[in-house]
């Protein structure tokens, strides 16, 4: 179970902190996916006792647990991604995808649209409670399915395989990816300088950085706006780590194939 206090309950990933170590914002990136994934196929029984706001990258850990219990009274459940430059991993949109019904995927996860528990609640995304009850009614819910936590294999093998998708997607899975595995950043080298949060007007000084982005191969990915030596750094590291995923995902391809006469490149 997953809780927290005061006013949220988990507001993702901190934007000003990225925009000051950009050349760790890949590897944040994966780790993150990573930890979606493992809670996604968690062998037994997730919840989350949501006391306020799950925002961005905290609204998509809410959706990789099993339930969700949230405070009726206050906070909101949204992914601003529209509203800050930033677009989602394949993996990111699969998860949500996944756990989030069909007619919920365009206002929710393309339009930012922000949900409250009253109007998550009726699409069974949540189940709103009082503020006061939410980490009751949550350690009541966790006390009911004990028995199903028995057998831990057999869950996990059941949410791998209903939540394939995503979590191939999430992984960087070699049967999505297959031999050219690599991630798709999301693009935070394009948020303004101090911006944590999505803002009424967008400063003319993203708008000429974002054009710039969007005017380039889709390979830079807005690096342009780095400081050279930033920008050389940053490319050179995160080649090598795309090298070193090529290379284990070959090795795991190739054994998995071992009885074609297939010879596996790097």
């Amino acid at each position: 179970m997953l809780t927290a206090e005061g006013r949220y309950w988990c507001n993702g990933f901190d934007l000003k902190w990225i925009h000051a170590h950009i050349e760790n914002a890949d590897e944040l990136q994966q780790a993150s996916e990573l930890l979606l994934a493992r809670l996604m196929q968690f062998p037994k029984p997730t919840f989350a006792a949501v006391n306020g706001h799950a925002c961005a990258a905290g609204a998509m850990v809410m959706l990789a647990m099993d339930f969700s219990i949230m405070n009726e009274d206050k906070g909101f459940v949204f992914v601003p991604g529209i509203d800050l430059g930033l677009a989602y991993s394949p993996g990111m949109s699969a998860l949500m995808a996944a756990k989030l019904p069909i007619w919920l995927h365009r206002d929710f996860i393309i339009y930012g649209q922000r949900y409250t528990a009253k109007t998550l609640s009726p699409h069974g995304v949540v189940e709103a409670v009082p503020a006061g009850l939410v980490l009751s009614r949550t350690l009541e819910r966790a006390h009911s399915l004990k028995g199903k936590s028995k057998h831990a294999s057999t869950m996990a093998r059941i949410k791998q395989t209903l939540y394939h998708e995503a979590l191939a997607a999430l992984q960087h899975h070699p049967d999505i990816m297959f031999l050219l595995p690599e991630s798709n950043p999301m693009g935070f080298e394009n948020l303004a300088v101090g911006c944590d949060r999505p803002t009424r007007e967008v400063s003319q000084d993203f708008l000429v950085r974002a054009s710039s982005a969007t005017s380039s191969s889709a390979a830079s990915s807005g690096w342009d706006a780095l400081p050279a030596d930033k920008l050389v750094a940053h490319k050179a590291a995160r080649s090598d780590r795309i090298a070193g995923l090529r290379r284990l995902s070959v090795v795991s391809v190739a054994e998995t194939l071992s009885g074609l006469s297939i010879t596996p490149r790097v």
